[in-house]
């Protein structure tokens, strides 16, 4: 392999990694991800944890507002007092 085709590749590589993280790009809290933390976001948590949404990863991260790896009742909490403090 020359030296040409291993800086191109290496160049593939990275926008390729920056495009995958960029993917994991979240407000916490944020979980319709308008850059808003509202009402909106509460009512897709609660739907989430009733099983009445699905979510995708980001969401997933960005709901768990406590950071315990778990959406619940005191992720909820966590989000209301987000929305009351804004």
């Amino acid at each position: 392999i020359d030296v040409q085709t291993a800086k191109r590749a290496t160049e593939v590589t990275l926008r390729s990694l920056i495009s995958y993280l960029d993917e994991f790009d979240y407000i916490l809290g944020d979980i319709n991800q308008d850059e808003i933390i509202d009402i909106l976001d509460l009512v897709m948590v609660v739907n989430y944890i009733l099983g009445i949404q699905d979510f995708e990863i980001i969401q997933t991260y960005a709901s768990d507002i406590n950071e315990d790896g778990l959406i619940n009742i005191q992720d909820i909490i966590g989000l209301i007092n987000i929305i009351l403090q804004n």
